[in-house]
């Protein structure tokens, strides 16, 4: 995650604990901190919202380009499965902490772009679930959101008008329809 690894760099955390704590079986093993930039500089669209530094959460949260999909997660972390989650964004590519705190390892490898394309060079769109990244994942405009994806974690992106509208661009570059979708 190079967005992990940038506010890593150019930010600080503190440990925290949930108040109430997370239930076991909503969590995906992953530490709970509250973010503080530093002095450093960071992009733009990674900088801590208010509500990021002052409530604790998972800090896979602060991996999101968009502020506003990283507030709805901070705002609901008690009342979704982050393993769910995690699971549609990234299937089986994702390390998740069991909850004996043993790591289980996912695939070796990470399939290419090129593993999914069919015969036309097309994208199999219908079946996939989750955010594709096409670039650098600090910048916006290489992200994408699968239609899947924005009806099962529709509250998600509430009010994140503009991950439907780099999706569609990216969507119309492909010939494929536009996403009609209401984000609040």
């Amino acid at each position: 995650m190079q967005n992990m690894s940038l506010l890593r760099l150019m930010a600080s955390f503190s440990n925290a604990a949930h108040d109430p704590p997370l239930h076991a079986d909503l969590a995906a093993g992953c530490e709970v901190a509250i973010v503080r930039p530093t002095s450093q500089t960071m992009p733009h669209c990674l900088l801590p919202t208010q509500l990021q530094m002052n409530c604790p959460h998972p800090m896979w949260m602060d991996m999101f380009p968009f502020p506003e999909i990283r507030d709805n997660l901070i705002r609901r972390q008690h009342s979704f499965n982050h393993k769910n989650f995690l699971k549609s964004l990234f299937g089986d590519l994702i390390y998740v902490m069991s909850p004996a705190g043993q790591f289980q390892l996912g695939p070796s490898s990470v399939p290419t772009l090129q593993q999914h394309q069919q015969q036309d060079g097309s994208l199999p769109g219908n079946d996939r679930e989750g955010l594709i990244l096409w670039g650098e994942a600090y910048l916006k405009e290489n992200w994408e959101a699968t239609p899947l994806f924005l009806t099962k974690w529709s509250w998600v992106v509430e009010g994140c008008h503009e991950l439907v509208d780099i999706s569609n661009r990216w969507r119309i570059k492909r010939g494929e329809d536009p996403l009609w979708i209401t984000t609040s």
